[in-house]
């Protein structure tokens, strides 16, 4: 005979063990497409100038109409990385991928502001 609250204590059991093991995110599958869509930005920026009023959007006419001016700067391990451009979308976990003005691309995860640097080339934690 199964007993309603052994049932409710191996549900409970196994959502907390599902909370506790967060599995990393392939960065490289996820963040590829963006990270090359922020180097394009950059360098397309780059060739006009370096304007301040320059409008990401318009280089990608329905795909990654998420990408925007992002101009945080922002501190890992002591150094600075002033970012230009950001995209995010829905698919990915909670966060913000982005570029710096040196080319540095970021990864800005929502829940506590962690920095992780190349995404696309390894793993993030979502």
């Amino acid at each position: 005979m199964n007993c309603p609250n052994q049932t409710f204590l191996l549900l409970a059991l196994l959502s907390s063990l599902q909370l506790a093991c967060r599995p990393k995110v392939n960065g490289t599958d996820m963040f590829s497409m963006g990270a090359s869509a922020l180097r394009d930005t950059r360098g397309v920026w780059m060739e006009k100038g370096c304007p301040s009023d320059f409008e990401p959007k318009a280089l990608f006419e329905g795909t990654f109409s998420n990408i925007f001016n992002f101009t945080n700067s922002l501190i890992l391990d002591g150094k600075e990385y002033h970012c230009r451009f950001a995209v995010r979308e829905q698919y990915w976990p909670a966060g913000t991928l982005a570029i710096t003005v040196d080319g540095t691309s970021v990864w800005v995860r929502d829940r506590d502001g962690r920095i992780t640097l190349f995404p696309e080339r390894g793993f993030v934690e979502p």
